[in-house]
């Protein structure tokens, strides 16, 4: 998705903050995390390596 359409989709769902397709992945794999498990989060990513899939995680893990 390229920036200007994730800007679109927040300023029309009336999210105020900057919001990029970087910043809505880690959204998207934050929330994922929590409902499926790592090796599905990492295909669904489409990443060759599951630590690429935990650097989407860092702040999931941090939290729990």
């Amino acid at each position: 998705m390229k920036n200007h359409k994730s800007k679109k989709i927040a300023y029309d769902a009336g999210i105020l903050k900057p919001v990029t397709s970087h910043v809505a992945r880690h959204t998207f794999a934050t929330d994922l995390a929590a409902k499926v498990p790592i090796h599905i989060l990492k295909a669904i990513l489409q990443h060759a390596k599951i630590e690429t899939t935990m650097i989407y995680l860092h702040l999931f893990f941090a939290h729990y």
